[in-house]
């Protein structure tokens, strides 16, 4: 772009990164270009796919878990509480509460000792559902998790029972 005489600020701060690039750190400066060029900037499912599979593969291999966790939760703010990213957002305040009150109401089950297993098995559930569709992976990571959770029908609290009968549209409360 610059060769044909485009040179924006945005254009020129992304043209001096080198390789290799943090995806992160340079998203601003590629939106800037977009806006720049009176660009439409596309946020299609596959982008939200996308931008959060970076975030998962991650967590899967134990990399800054808690800050990958919280470019999740934001992923799913920005997104309009995508439906992809809605375990990463519960398990965003619930590590909040936990360390604050030492209890969560946003994932049952899930505790300062379980927490870290539990983000990278739901990472490990995103990249087997919604990047490779492995219907099977992804059940088999679900009971992983049921079990950690300790989220069997006949084991879980009246507490979050009542919740999920109060959300599902029973009132016997």
């Amino acid at each position: 772009m610059m060769q044909k005489g485009i040179e924006t600020d945005n254009i020129l701060i992304l043209s001096s990164f080198s390789r290799p690039v943090d995806r992160e750190e340079i998203k601003p400066y590629i939106s800037g270009v977009l806006k720049d060029l009176k660009l439409e900037e596309k946020v299609t499912e596959n982008y939200i796919i996308t931008n959060c599979y970076y975030h998962v593969q991650q967590i899967t291999e134990e990399y800054e878990i808690r800050k990958n966790l919280s470019s999740l939760f934001n992923l799913h703010l920005e997104n309009n509480y995508s439906e992809y990213t809605n375990p990463f957002y519960l398990l965003y305040y619930a590590w909040i509460d936990l360390e604050r009150e030492g209890i969560n109401y946003y994932y049952d089950g899930v505790t300062l000792n379980n927490i870290k297993s539990i983000v990278k098995l739901e990472s490990q559930k995103y990249i087997a559902k919604y990047v490779n569709n492995d219907e099977f992976k992804t059940n088999e990571i679900e009971a992983k998790l049921a079990e950690i959770t300790n989220q069997t029908e006949s084991t879980k609290s009246n507490f979050w029972s009542k919740i999920m009968n109060k959300l599902k549209g029973n009132n016997d409360m």
